[in-house]
């Protein structure tokens, strides 16, 4: 992967996204809110800079897993990047519900999520013999709201690209399931990656992290 700076003129963006339909989100949209449907996230870290990079446009095969030249703990923001990059799947949260409340009474539903990754979903931690708890078995949390990308936006083709190059399978799923596109707008980033506490990167850190792993 060439490293290479991010344009900060871009869509700030990180994550797009299939959603099926089962559990509500509240999501923002320009004519007022709406209901729109989340489940199963499934994601591809792949800001617009590094979208065609040298591999994509050779057609070669992605390499999956944790390379070697893992950044060094004190790195927050390059640790950070590096385990979205590597990171295959998430666990996601969000305000949402299946059908009506059952004694669990809240208002003011909104497209808040939070998005967490470890190194854990990989084999670097098993290989190093860290525990899936310990802090040397890195984690980040993306904090964010969530916003459906409309089929006429040049969004869309992107996000298709993006996430089908990383799961190819997903490009035959059925149209009828009500599928779409999403993306997480950050506005934090928490990394764990050593011992003394958890630490807090900025967004535009974040995105200046070229990704040269």
């Amino acid at each position: 992967m060439v490293s290479r700076q991010v344009d900060m003129s871009l869509p700030k963006f990180l994550l797009f996204c299939l959603i099926t339909a089962s559990s509500r989100l509240r999501a923002e949209y320009a004519g007022g809110p709406q209901n729109q449907i989340v489940e199963r996230v499934i994601l591809v870290e792949r800001p617009l800079a590094f979208l065609f990079d040298e591999v994509r446009r050779s057609g070669a095969p992605v390499e999956q897993g944790v390379s070697d030249n893992i950044p060094p703990h004190e790195k927050y923001a390059e640790m950070a990047r590096y385990i979205v990059h590597h990171s295959e799947w998430a666990s996601i949260a969000t305000l949402s519900t299946r059908g009506p409340t059952a004694g669990l009474p809240f208002a003011n539903v909104n497209p808040n999520a939070s998005l967490v990754m470890t190194l854990a979903q990989s084999d670097y931690c098993k290989e190093n013999h860290y525990d899936p708890e310990s802090p040397l078995c890195a984690r980040v949390i993306l904090n964010g709201q969530f916003s459906v990308i409309p089929k006429s936006s040049p969004e869309w083709k992107f996000s298709q690209k993006a996430l089908f190059s990383r799961h190819p399978e997903m490009a035959d799923w059925p149209p009828d399931h009500s599928f779409f596109f999403a993306k997480l707008n950050l506005t934090f980033v928490c990394v764990l990656d050593y011992f003394g506490g958890a630490q807090e990167v900025s967004v535009s850190d974040y995105f200046q992290v070229g990704l040269a792993f």
